[in-house]
């Protein structure tokens, strides 16, 4: 005996909110096709919130047959109530219709404990939890990718949790499995992450869980992810050690001018060119003004960085500072500040862009000349014509599909290339900004330079611990000294 029939839901009830402007007071019903009579009676929704009235936004849309408005089902726009009172309704109906009919009531699931669903095998090295037996069917997954997943039981859920607790009872665990997740490396921290949606998946899929306790479908617990100075950390170790020959750093220098069909490419070389040749950090670079070059002398005095957040008109304001310092903000440490000698090759760099700035100020009306050196001369994203660079817009070029300047390839309408699918060197290469710092340094030890003479040169300390002395000026013979190598080192490049 069909035990649905016809339902249909319906306003049956309806006045304004005397309480809330806007909105409406509603009563729902639900028309049934009886399983016994055929024919049809409303089922009022008269329980649970106000007695059945609910509260909602609508505007009737209709008029009854005394010319009065009505208010249709089509007139709520509120989908989670209107999916809320059909829930309930259909189960008042279901309930009724059973006890009429002689059916039984649905047999509620055994509770599983988080044992018979999480343990990897029993005592006999037979695949045992429920869920893991899924994932192992389903996935058939390496040795080694097995043996993780039954250390992480063994040393991350069997040691911090009552494994007879019931999968209700674990999905309420939210705080100490997130403190874990927290506390662990960032790789066990994943892999304990994903055994853990495993588990509430496969309980969720199988009935033992309702959706809204699943903790991760519901953000209740997050994925261990890196903090920005872990980011960060990695990313400085990971290109440590990695840097460019003389002859592979006037390669890429030279791919980069090729790419003429980008915009900037001369630019970005020329921007990289001079971290290459000075050693100074993406942001020291970006941060160059006229005000710190002394062309008379030959010498760049590195006092500033190009600031990684525009500082604020009330900044501005309070501080009483000129335009050009919006852009500026501190060195990343004491001993950055330094002087350090200008090659003919970076002379040259510097003296173009000043000249190409000082034409856009006199034939671009929107372009406002501060002194920066590498300025765009396109607006973007309310940045102004004749503010410097960002750093990561020098990475995001390198980064091909994700440049600024260009999103695409507009000829083949697909996402440039990544630079470092350019190149092969005979080893793993990843060129970003700050290689080319480290390949100064590395060319500077093959030259035995001092190490004390190298750190002042590129504004290090001797260690992040234990800082000794500054180096804030070098002595006549070093500066001597320093200029010859980096002479050479212009020579080069320029070969």
């Amino acid at each position: 005996m069909e035990l649905n029939g016809s339902r249909v839901l319906i306003v049956d009830n309806w006045k304004n909110d005397p309480s809330k402007k806007g909105n409406v007071l509603i009563k729902f019903a639900m028309r049934v096709t009886h399983p016994i009579t055929k024919k049809s009676y409303k089922k009022r929704l008269s329980s649970g919130e106000n007695k059945g009235w609910f509260t909602t936004k609508a505007k009737p849309s209709a008029k009854d047959k005394k010319g009065n408005p009505k208010l249709l089902l089509s007139d709520i726009k509120n989908q989670q109530l209107i999916t809320k009172v059909t829930r309930e309704l259909n189960k008042e109906i279901d309930d009724y219709f059973n006890e009429l009919l002689g059916y039984s009531p649905k047999k509620v699931k055994k509770l599983l404990t988080l044992d018979e669903i999480a343990k990897p095998y029993d005592g006999n090295g037979q695949l045992y939890g429920k869920a893991f037996k899924a994932w192992y069917e389903r996935q058939q997954p390496a040795t080694n990718t097995v043996k993780t997943r039954v250390t992480i039981y063994n040393k991350y859920i069997k040691p911090n949790f009552d494994v007879g607790m019931t999968i209700v009872q674990f999905s309420g665990q939210v705080k100490k499995i997130q403190k874990i997740i927290n506390s662990s490396s960032l790789s066990m921290g994943r892999i304990f992450y994903f055994y853990i949606k495993m588990i509430f998946d496969w309980s969720v899929e199988n009935g033992y869980l309702e959706a809204n306790q699943h903790p991760i479908l519901n953000k209740r617990i997050i994925k261990r992810e890196l903090s920005r100075a872990e980011e960060q950390e990695i990313r400085r170790s990971d290109i440590a050690e990695k840097y460019l020959e003389a002859d592979e750093a006037r390669y890429v220098f030279t791919l980069i001018e090729s790419w003429t069909n980008r915009y900037d490419n001369q630019l970005v070389a020329d921007v990289l060119k001079v971290i290459f040749l000075t050693g100074m950090r993406p942001s020291e670079v970006l941060g160059l003004n006229e005000d710190v070059l002394d062309f008379d002398s030959k010498l760049i005095k590195v006092h500033w960085q190009r600031a990684t957040k525009n500082k604020s008109d009330a900044e501005m304001v309070k501080f009483n500072l000129e335009e050009k310092e919006r852009y500026r903000e501190d060195l990343k440490t004491v001993e950055s500040i330094r002087v350090i000698p200008m090659t003919p090759e970076v002379e040259k760099i510097l003296r173009k862009y000043i000249d190409r700035n000082h034409f856009q100020a006199k034939f671009n009306e929107t372009y406002i000349d501060l002194g920066y050196i590498f300025t765009r001369t396109y607006v973007r994203k309310g940045n102004k014509q004749g503010s410097p660079l960002y750093h990561n817009e020098i990475s995001a070029f390198l980064r091909g599909g994700k440049s600024q300047s260009a999103k695409y390839n507009k000829k083949s309408g697909k996402p440039y290339k990544d630079i470092d699918e350019y190149l092969d060197f005979g080893r793993p290469i990843h060129v970003v900004p700050h290689m080319f710092r480290h390949s100064f340094v590395s060319i500077l030890a093959s030259e035995k330079v001092p190490l004390e003479t190298i750190r002042s040169l590129v504004g290090h300390a001797e260690d992040s611990k234990e800082i000794e002395r500054v180096y804030l000026h070098v002595l006549k013979k070093e500066k001597r000294y320093m200029k010859d190598v980096m002479m050479n080192l212009d020579e080069k490049l320029s070969d």
